[in-house]
Formats: C-alpha cells, sequence, structure tokens
C-alpha cells in the first residue's frame, strides 16, 4: 500500500476540489437569492406613519418572478420585495437614497405578483442614481415595495420609508385680483399647488400651461392651483392671465405672507428668492415638495401631483366595546366624511355624530337605547 505524504494529500484535496467546482451545475455557483426574492416572501415592515424606518439589504443574487412587471418600465430582473400597511391617511416618501447601485423602485397594490396595480415608480431622482417616490398612502391598504436594479445592477441596499412633508406651514390670507378673498385654510383635504412668479420670469410663463391643464384634469378630484405673483403692475398680471387663459386664483404675494412662506424654502430666507418656486401641499395640509428650478413640464407635474391625489373610496367603520364605552375606528377615512347615528335602521332618519376632522377614531359613553352607526361619504369625488 502507497502512502500519501503531507503535501500529496494536500494537492489531492485541491484536485478534488477543482474537480468539483468544474463539475458543479451553474445554479449552484450562483450568488444564493435573497431571503425576500420573491413576492410572496416580502419583508413586512412595520410601524406607524409617523415612524421613520431605514432598512438594509441586497439584492445579489435576486432573480424576476413569472408575471413580474418591470419596475419603473425598465426591464431588469434582480427584484426584491417588501410590504408595509398603513395606518391612516397621509403622505408617504420611499427612498432608495444610499444604495451602492443604480435602482429602479416601484410601489403596488394587489394580492399576486401578476395581478400588481402600480401606484408609482421611480428610476431616478433627479441628480441621482437612487430612486424616490412620493404618494398618499390610505389607512388600511397594503402597499407592496420592489427594488431592483438598472440593466441587472446589484449590491447593498438602504431603504428608507418615512411620513413626507412639513407640518405647521403658517396660514395665509389674500385678496385675488378679481377681489375674491383666498384662505390656505380652505384647501384642506385638496392637494394645492403654490405657484410663485414673477411676469419678468420667462420658466414662470412656460410653466402656466401645464398648470391650467393639471387644475383642468385634477379640479373634480381635489386639486387646486393658487399663483401669487411678485409685485408688479396689475394690468401685466391681467393681460398673463388672459393671454394664458388661467383658470386659478391670482393674488400679489404681499410681504407679510411672502414673510410667512419664505422660509420653508428648500434654503430658508427671509424672501422668495428664486423665480419660479412651487410649493406643494398634500390632504393633510402638510407641505410635501418644494420645487426651484423652474421651466418644469406639464410631465413633470403630472408625475409629482396625482399619487398625491389618491383617496378612500370605501372605509369600514370598525368597532370596539371598551368599558362603559364603545370605541368606532375608521382608518382610511378622509376629511369631510360623516359619522351618523340612528336609532332605527327601517326608518332611514340618520343624524349626525361626528364630521371627520383629522380624526381616526371616536369614543362614544354608553347610553340608555340602542343606537346604530355608520360613515358616510358626502358627494365623492368624479372619477
Amino acid at each position: 500500500m502507497h502512502r500519501l505524504g503531507t503535501s500529496g494529500v494536500r494537492r489531492a484535496a485541491f484536485v478534488l476540489r477543482l474537480f468539483a467546482l468544474l463539475f458543479l451545475p451553474a445554479a449552484a455557483m450562483a450568488d444564493p437569492s435573497p431571503a425576500n426574492d420573491n413576492f410572496a416572501d416580502a419583508v413586512v415592515i412595520g410601524g406607524a406613519l409617523e415612524t421613520n424606518v431605514v432598512l438594509n439589504a441586497s439584492n445579489v443574487g435576486a432573480t424576476l418572478q413569472t408575471g413580474e412587471p418591470f419596475h419603473a418600465d425598465s426591464p431588469s430582473g434582480r427584484s426584491v420585495w417588501w410590504s408595509w400597511t398603513a395606518t391612516v391617511n397621509g403622505s408617504v416618501s420611499i427612498s432608495t437614497a444610499g444604495s451602492s447601485f443604480d435602482t429602479l423602485l416601484g410601489v403596488y397594490t394587489g394580492s399576486s405578483v401578476g395581478g400588481l396595480v402600480s401606484v408609482v415608480s421611480n428610476d431616478d431622482e433627479v441628480g441621482k442614481k437612487t430612486s424616490r417616490v412620493l404618494f398618499r398612502a390610505v389607512g388600511g391598504e397594503t402597499y407592496h415595495i420592489a427594488v431592483d436594479g438598472f440593466q441587472g445592477e446589484s449590491g447593498a441596499i438602504v431603504l428608507t420609508v418615512a411620513q413626507a412633508g412639513i407640518p405647521f406651514v403658517p396660514s395665509w390670507t389674500l385678496n385675488d385680483i378679481t377681489g375674491n378673498t383666498i384662505q390656505s385654510s380652505a384647501y384642506r383635504n385638496k392637494v394645492l399647488l403654490v405657484d410663485f412668479w414673477s411676469v419678468t420670469c420667462a420658466g414662470c410663463i412656460e410653466e402656466m400651461p401645464g398648470f391650467v391643464s393639471l387644475q383642468n384634469d385634477l379640479r373634480a378630484l381635489g386639486f387646486q392651483v393658487v399663483g401669487l405673483y411678485k409685485t408688479t403692475q396689475l394690468y401685466e398680471v391681467q393681460g398673463i392671465v388672459q393671454a394664458q387663459h388661467i383658470n386659478f386664483p391670482m393674488a400679489e404675494l404681499t410681504p407679510e405672507v411672502e414673510a410667512k412662506l419664505a422660509p420653508f424654502q428648500t434654503l430658508p430666507s427671509s424672501t422668495i428668492h428664486a423665480f419660479p418656486t412651487t410649493f406643494v401641499f398634500d390632504r393633510e395640509g402638510r407641505l410635501v415638495a418644494r420645487v426651484a428650478d423652474g421651466g418644469k413640464d406639464l410631465r413633470f407635474f403630472q408625475d409629482l401631483i396625482r399619487p398625491l391625489m389618491r383617496f378612500s373610496t370605501g372605509v369600514r367603520l370598525q368597532t370596539q366595546w371598551q368599558t362603559n364605552s364603545l370605541r368606532l375606528t375608521f382608518p382610511g377615512a378622509e376629511d369631510g366624511d360623516i359619522i351618523e347615528s340612528s336609532t332605527n335602521l327601517t326608518s332611514g332618519a340618520w343624524s349626525p355624530a361626528l364630521t371627520i376632522f383629522g380624526h381616526t377614531s371616536l369614543t362614544l359613553p354608553a347610553g340608555t337605547e340602542n343606537r346604530f352607526y355608520r360613515l358616510r361619504k358626502p358627494a365623492p369625488p368624479a372619477q
């Protein structure tokens, strides 16, 4: 019997490993797929809307499922998945900033990978290769989040899910050029676009046809444009209003209102320092977008505004009996929806118990009679 020395054993082991590598199937040599490679294995993101969630992950070894859509309309195949359920209505920002590669980002509703409905998607955030989306979440709705790599890129992912916007921007009141009073508080539960402009600004005039189009298309869904112009001759403004067929209120930006709003620019100041500047407020009154580089086309503002226009079409009124009280909860309800009560379901006589304004629940003390409760949506927006 021939004995191998130590060096001979090492050489034989190396040959065996090399032989195994040469004849292993390609799949066995590939990077293992991430745990959330498939839609059905999505990682569940917890936390309320007000809680910023930052997750670290990877799409190395990820694959494309049969029936899976191309995210941001870009063919690829390295997607990984998360899911998140909103507890209340509100604007959400989802970002891949900090990821190590050129990302694609898609957000969907639906219960299967082949039956997804796109909510919003993005390839590149302006000036970056990572992605960011902004949309209005509806309480009780589950959103499926996919991160992919442009043209098959992969690497480390940083995924941030956060409540969008700045709350508590001061209210303001102005008189428009027709003499009507306009108040910021009147636009609660609407998406409001405030356009700061000047008659000497070419980019301002360039954007106006897009705002007219948006106002026509989205007014019935709860969208409003307000134009605030910097001090100039009124006849010049009236000429532009007529020439551009302006269909939204136009008012002079007074020093008092400018002092209230200018500090909320991306670069805070005591005055609006660039024209045009555009502020977008969501249905909850939060300042969710600030655009200051001007001259944007209609498509840019459509992509920004439409995902913020989402609203709940059907809301469940949930009940929970507590000690000597009844708690009603209604995630997904909009401001202006009405809780009504009745003592008799057959009489058709319902009386208002609460008009919802920033509420998601109502606690009622125990009474001496049986009462029925319902949630009513008055005059839902036309589709």
